[in-house]
């Protein structure tokens, strides 16, 4: 069932672009598309039968989805003609921060990156509206994407955005790390990952906190000196940090 017959969508990146793969795939008419960075946007209008809206502020769909960053979010939807339903898709953008009727959050809890496929199946969508009503108009709505659909409040959106970039954002940069460590000395980036998929499966298992290994969970001051000296700058000092708060988080169970 298709809750909304044209939809509007703002923004084009990561989050915008598998957004509108999938409701082209569920059948949906995207009425236009409307992107600051025109480098994609025929491929788009030609790939989901749409076309390019110059001006947001004549736009008619009956709801636009705004997939922009957190700090555009508000400009944006200020520019969006009041008839129409709105959603973002922003994960610490409050609600209460729009003032304006018939708008809600559809916040996927995923990492989306425009050159892999995403299973929708998988994603979480979070939602919370300025009414009931809408609330389960975006339920349905959103249960066409995926079948794993809850309400949030933007607090705990904002919670779960916070658990979200330490998961994949921070996680992502240290494997970035440990990467230019493998390259810059001719390692073979190869070796290790094993290690990283090893890492990432035993939690399915383990909480993170019985799978803590490592120098700092041993309190091995020399071996972290080893490598405090094999760096320098700010890697040295995340280094240093995250090696303290390891040995902060099992102080208490060592003393047993």
């Amino acid at each position: 069932m298709k809750t909304f017959q044209s939809i509007a969508l703002i923004g084009t990146g990561n989050v915008g672009f598998h957004i509108g793969e999938k409701l082209h795939q569920l059948g949906f008419s995207i009425e236009c598309i409307h992107t600051r960075n025109n480098v994609h946007e025929l491929e788009l209008c030609e790939r989901w039968n749409t076309k390019h809206c110059s001006d947001i502020q004549t736009i008619q769909s009956d709801l636009v989805i705004v997939c922009v960053s957190d700090d555009a979010v508000q400009t944006v939807i200020e520019q969006i003609p009041t008839k129409c339903k709105v959603l973002y898709t922003a994960g610490s953008v409050e609600l209460a921060s729009i003032m304006r009727e018939n708008c809600g959050v559809l916040y996927p809890l995923q990492s989306f990156n425009r050159s892999k496929i995403i299973d929708f199946s998988t994603v979480p969508f979070l939602i919370e509206s300025t009414s009931t009503a809408f609330t389960e108009e975006i339920r349905t709505f959103a249960q066409l994407l995926s079948p794993k659909v809850t309400v949030a409040s933007s607090k705990e959106r904002g919670l779960y955005h916070l658990a979200a970039v330490w998961i994949n954002n921070f996680t992502n940069h240290m494997i970035y790390t440990a990467k230019n460590i493998s390259d810059e000395n001719h390692l073979n980036w190869d070796y290790l990952l094993p290690l990283l998929h090893e890492t990432v499966a035993k939690i399915s298992t383990l909480s993170p906190y019985d799978a803590q290994t490592g120098p700092a969970r041993r309190n091995d001051e020399q071996i972290i000196q080893k490598h405090l000296d094999l760096q320098e700058g700010i890697q040295r000092e995340i280094y240093l940090l995250i090696s303290k708060s390891i040995q902060q988080t099992y102080k208490k169970d060592d003393k047993l």
